[in-house]
């Protein structure tokens, strides 16, 4: 009698978390899973057989610390380090299924995680202007990632054939992590900025590689973004020149 109720109280409980699991999915909240864990009430009723089943976050092996399991702690102490990348594992017990089933339950850290790791730069704000009969462009690059830019960006104005305008580079390093970094973009007399591509390369170790800006707006095959003017300025934002 002793063992046969052992195993209804287990999989009544087992029950308890599987439910909660799946509530979990849909707001990701481990205080709340703790919460309801907590205050449930076993119904022996719902108690089903299940077997041959392993759950990748058991809650033996959470370690919850506050409602946070010790996996989030981790990811989260990578972001403040400001890391370029992330290698996910499920300890010295490697297993992608492990892997998976933690994220299907506790989503938010890894979901975090991926949208901030390594740098990610972007052109936050781009004015256009005019002197001494010369137009150009002045932009705001923006970095929305922990890292800074490993090596040094390069940045071109190119028409749609891909002919290069105007080329610098910022300092290396920058953009750093959430700061703003300007860049003065003189073009040729008579340019018409509508239309242009504005392209990004990193240069490392005497490489240069293609960079995609980590913008909202969409991007041509090649990473780079057409420039065009910003619904609801007005028919034009032009500067109207500025004496040279």
């Amino acid at each position: 009698m002793c063992s046969a109720r052992r195993s209804r109280v287990l999989l009544c409980l087992l029950s308890v978390c599987l439910a909660a699991g799946a509530l979990r999915a849909q707001a990701p909240d481990p205080a709340a899973l703790q919460t309801a864990i907590a205050g449930a009430k076993l119904d022996f009723a719902r108690a089903v057989t299940l077997k041959s089943v392993k759950l990748g976050a058991g809650l033996g092996t959470l370690r919850l610390d506050d409602g946070v399991p010790y996996t989030d702690n981790v990811v989260y102490h990578v972001k403040d380090v400001g890391a370029c990348y992330f290698s996910l594992w499920n300890w010295h017990r490697i297993s992608a299924q492990g892997i998976h089933n933690y994220y299907q339950q506790f989503p938010s850290a890894i979901d975090d995680m991926a949208r901030s790791v390594g740098y990610r730069v972007r052109p936050s704000w781009i004015w256009t202007y005019e002197e001494g009969g010369y137009p150009g462009l002045i932009a705001g690059f923006v970095n929305d990632g922990i890292a800074g830019v490993p090596g040094v960006l390069r940045i071109s104005v190119v028409t749609e054939d891909g002919h290069v305008l105007v080329a610098g580079a910022l300092d290396a390093g920058y953009p750093l992590p959430g700061k703003v970094r300007q860049a003065k973009l003189p073009l040729p007399k008579g340019t018409k900025w509508k239309g242009l591509r504005l392209k990004a390369d990193i240069e490392v170790k005497g490489r240069t590689f293609a960079v995609r800006w980590a913008c909202r707006q969409s991007l041509n095959p090649d990473g780079t973004l057409t420039l065009r003017p910003t619904a609801g300025l007005g028919d034009s934002d032009e500067t109207g020149g500025i004496a040279g």
